[in-house]
């Protein structure tokens, strides 16, 4: 598998996930700062295009929805996709048409 783009929002949670990513012998892609190049409300829709599947962490919760079947309503998908400072939360990261939102223990070695 390979990681096509992803945000971190600090950096030692992108030298974890790099380890991670690297034992898993799954490839990086494009690493984005979410506090240094935050993703906006608007930009942040556009990152689904293409997505047929949207996974969220929220704590130990997963949420996953098949967007080509039945996709939530845009103020919807921005409620799971954005922090409270309304940028897109961190970590994030598409791999082909996947993409996901959080991170929790058991969300990357799930769905990648």
């Amino acid at each position: 598998p390979k990681i096509d783009w992803r945000t971190t929002a600090r950096l030692n949670q992108l030298q974890e996930s790099a380890e991670f990513l690297a034992q898993a012998n799954i490839a990086d892609g494009e690493v984005q700062s979410s506090s240094k190049d935050p993703v906006e409300q608007s930009a942040a829709l556009d990152l689904l295009q293409g997505v047929a599947t949207l996974v969220v962490a929220r704590g130990k919760k997963t949420l996953s929805f098949d967007l080509k079947k039945e996709r939530p309503s845009d103020d919807e998908l921005l409620a799971l996709m954005l922090g409270r400072s309304g940028t897109l939360r961190a970590p994030a990261m598409r791999a082909g048409t996947k993409f996901l939102v959080g991170y929790n223990d058991e969300l990357l070695a799930n769905e990648l």
